[in-house]
This record gives structure tokens, C-alpha cells and sequence, in this order.
């Protein structure tokens, strides 16, 4: 079979303006219920199980205050509660009543805004097996702490922050976080390459020194192909 005959690719535009924000999508993600949802430059869609189109939740007014409506992640606590970042957590709830009717009403999700401890900017957010939530920021990893007040969030950074926060090397940047099968925790940072976490003594192993010898190798193979 030829590759054309193997692979086929449907562009699906949210917007029929190319280089419309909408169009910028940074995140997919499909929840329990089969809905899949798209974090944009220019906020939030879903496409519902069984719909043909996908739809904006504009949340304008209550998150993004009319800029920055960027959408960098997606989770999903419960079949009722999502959480969203961008550059902080924001909490959605009453999601079920708010996609049941024809046209998905946006003005039924209540929203909470949660900021994280000294202003850090969140990148990312991950749910494990044990249902604990983490943030990945530009400096630190923070995991949700329980609160008798199930209403508030409150984090707590799993792995000490790092000494320099000036020098542009220290940043981390975290983008990505994923449970393996034997419970470890790994990040994907800019300028650290990957980090690897034992969640239970909390102590980080750095693969920053294998990614840089992959890529000088890489690099250098090239090269001499040339």
C-alpha cells in the first residue's frame, strides 16, 4: 500500500480565518464521557460525543478578562469537574448540566480561580493513579494538598526550588508531566531535559546530561553525513 492510501489526514479549523488564534490549539483532550476537548490561543472548545462541530466555551468574562485567552492545559477531576491552566489553575465545575442541553451553555460553569504560591506560572497540570493533582511551573513542581474546605486549593512544591531564579539556566520549565507503570513521576523541562521522580522520597534524578550527549551526537552524526 502506498502511504496516501495508509494514512489519511482531516484539517478540522475552529475558525475558517487560518491564522486565527483559534486555530492555534495547544492541547486535546477526551474525557470520560467521550467528549474531546482543545485548549486554544484563543480559549476553550469542545466537541461532544456524537456532534459534528465543535463548540467555544467562552469563559472571557470570568478567566480571561477580555486578554490572554490562551488555554495550556486540560483535566478532568470528575465527570462534573474540570481544571483548566492558564498561567494559573482554574477550577470548572457543573460541566455535566452545562454540555446536556442542545447548544452547550457556558453560562452554567461555575469558575474558580486558584493562584499559585509566589505568582509562578503554571504550564501544565496532571492527575496519577491515586487521583493527587500536580502543577508543573516554570520553577517548581507542586502537588495539591487536602484541605478540610474541599472549596479552596492549597499546593505544596515537591522538590526544592532552585537556587538562582535569575539565571535563565535554573529555570525548568515544566510542560509535561507522566506516571509510569511502576508509579515513578517524570517531567519534560526546557533546559533540564527530563527529571524522574520518586514520589516517595521525593528526590529527582536529572537526565539533562543524557539528553545533551544525545543531541551533540545527533548533532555531530549529521554532520558528517553532510
Amino acid at each position: 500500500h502506498k502511504a496516501s492510501e495508509i494514512l489519511t489526514a482531516q484539517f478540522i479549523h475552529l475558525s475558517a480565518n487560518i491564522a486565527s488564534a483559534k486555530n492555534i490549539a495547544q492541547k486535546i483532550y477526551e474525557d470520560d464521557m467521550s467528549n474531546i476537548w482543545v485548549g486554544c490561543l484563543d480559549g476553550l472548545y469542545v466537541l461532544r460525543k456524537n456532534d459534528t462541530h465543535f463548540f467555544r466555551i467562552d469563559l472571557n468574562s470570568r478567566i480571561f478578562n477580555g486578554s490572554r485567552t490562551f488555554v495550556w492545559d486540560i483535566m478532568q477531576q470528575n465527570e462534573d469537574t474540570f481544571f483548566i491552566v492558564n498561567s494559573h489553575i482554574c477550577r470548572l465545575t457543573n460541566i455535566r448540566k452545562a454540555l446536556s442541553s442542545r447548544i452547550p451553555d457556558a453560562s452554567l460553569i461555575r469558575c474558580e480561580i486558584f493562584p499559585l504560591p509566589e505568582g509562578q506560572t503554571a504550564y501544565c497540570i496532571y492527575k496519577d493513579r491515586k487521583n493527587n493533582i500536580y502543577i508543573g511551573t516554570e520553577i517548581n513542581l507542586f502537588r495539591q494538598t487536602e484541605r478540610k474546605d474541599k472549596s479552596e486549593l492549597s499546593f505544596e512544591i515537591i522538590n526544592k526550588s532552585l537556587s538562582d531564579k535569575n539565571e535563565p539556566k535554573t529555570y525548568k520549565y515544566i510542560h509535561g508531566i507522566l506516571e509510569d507503570r511502576t508509579g515513578m513521576l517524570w517531567t519534560t523541562n526546557y533546559f533540564h531535559g527530563l527529571m524522574k521522580l520518586n514520589k516517595e522520597s521525593s528526590k529527582f534524578l536529572s537526565y539533562e546530561q543524557l539528553v545533551k550527549k544525545y543531541f551533540i551526537y545527533c548533532a555531530s552524526y549529521c554532520k558528517w553525513k553532510m
